[in-house]
């Protein structure tokens, strides 16, 4: 019996020391469950500060996207304008280009016009001058002329001068003649107490 009370008694210190043991490490699988909870509420914290950023850098995402989606209607609006101002720069430089093919023609047509404009006026002035050159000849032939027959004007007003003044003093000749022979004749009648008529001669 003492035997069996040994070994009982044994087996006893063997379940106390197993018993401390296991107290032992319930204390420390205590301690390091607190630590790990401790650590578990610390990355709880985390998460939740990550899940907040997470939020926010969600939130900058949506408003980046809504910024982006802003800017690319914004450029399909910049880039449909430019296709358009293109079409309508490219149908002005057409324009431009007909009006200046129409305005090149004109200006060939007009100056072709002018050239023969000026021709013909070159060829009228020639002609002009050529008609003036034989107007001048002539009329340079008539003042001859006309010289001339202001000096024979001038020559035949000298000789009626010439024959006016002869004819005058002829005239008076004749009719102091006249006189002279009437007053014979008027003495002659009177002494004979008649008085003849002396027929007058006309002029």
């Amino acid at each position: 019996m003492a035997k069996e009370k040994v070994e009982a008694e044994k087996l006893i210190d063997l379940a106390q020391d197993d018993t401390a043991a296991a107290v032992d490490i319930v204390n420390q699988l205590k301690g390091k469950l607190a630590i790990a909870n401790e650590a578990i509420a610390g990355r709880d914290d985390t998460i939740k500060r990550l899940e907040a950023s997470l939020a926010e850098i969600r939130a900058t995402l949506l408003a980046k996207d809504d910024r982006i989606a802003g800017l690319s209607a914004e450029l399909a609006r910049k880039a449909e304008e430019h296709a358009a101002g293109l079409a309508e720069r490219e149908g002005l430089r057409k324009h431009a280009l007909l009006q200046t093919d129409q305005a090149r023609g004109e200006a060939r047509h007009w100056k072709a016009e002018f050239e023969r404009v000026d021709h013909e006026n070159k060829s009228t002035v020639e002609t002009y001058r050529q008609k003036a050159a034989t107007l001048a000849n002539e009329l340079a032939a008539t003042h001859g002329r006309l010289g001339a027959v202001e000096d024979a004007l001038v020559s035949a007003q000298h000789r009626a001068q010439i024959l006016e003044t002869a004819l005058s003093a002829a005239i008076a000749r004749e009719s102091t003649a006249k006189a002279m022979t009437a007053n014979k004749r008027f003495g002659s009648g009177k002494s004979r107490g008649t008085v003849s008529a002396i027929p007058r001669r006309k002029l």
